[in-house]
């Protein structure tokens, strides 16, 4: 026979678990994850490197990987170099201020897409960082790519950029 002290003492307990939960975007979810972590068996099963980047992290997945590292100093000189595009007036194409505020806009969104808590990055300034970061390389490695401009390395017209 339950108790009603037990059963309002339990009632409280989901409730404040479905409380938490609702909050915790990796658990609530209305909209499917899209981007996963590739389970270990599947790594395992295969060659592990098919799955791990060898160049540069995208991402928080392996970012910090000290096999990485390097290439986050491109990705800040690209940030740089992004930075640095002027419109046909001369002004900036956009600023260091617009760009964080625009990742702090997208980060829950941003977070909300992994299927799991990327490790490592609980800190909204790391997530944010990193961000803008990856976003702002994958672009200038674009602009760079199609306009064949050197990139701050010194890469040729005619070479892809130096990172690759």
């Amino acid at each position: 026979i339950c108790q009603p002290m037990a059963v309002a003492s339990l009632e409280a307990s989901v409730e404040a678990t479905l409380g938490a939960l609702s909050g915790d975007q990796w658990r609530a979810r209305r909209q499917p994850f899209t981007i996963f972590r590739v389970p270990a068996y599947v790594r395992d099963g295969n060659k592990r490197t098919a799955y791990e980047p060898r160049l540069v992290s995208i991402g928080p997945y392996h970012h910090g990987a000290a096999a990485l590292r390097a290439m986050e100093d491109h990705k800040w000189r690209y940030l740089h170099d992004l930075l640095s595009r002027r419109a046909g007036d001369g002004v900036a194409v956009v600023t260091a201020s617009a760009l964080v505020a625009e990742m702090r806009t997208l980060e829950p969104r941003a977070r909300a897409c992994y299927s799991e808590r990327p490790v490592g990055m609980d800190s909204s300034d790391d997530f944010v960082r990193m961000l803008l970061l990856d976003g702002c390389f994958i672009l200038e490695f674009f602009f760079k790519w199609h306009t064949k401009e050197p990139d701050s390395a010194g890469a040729s017209r005619s070479s892809p950029p130096t990172c690759f």
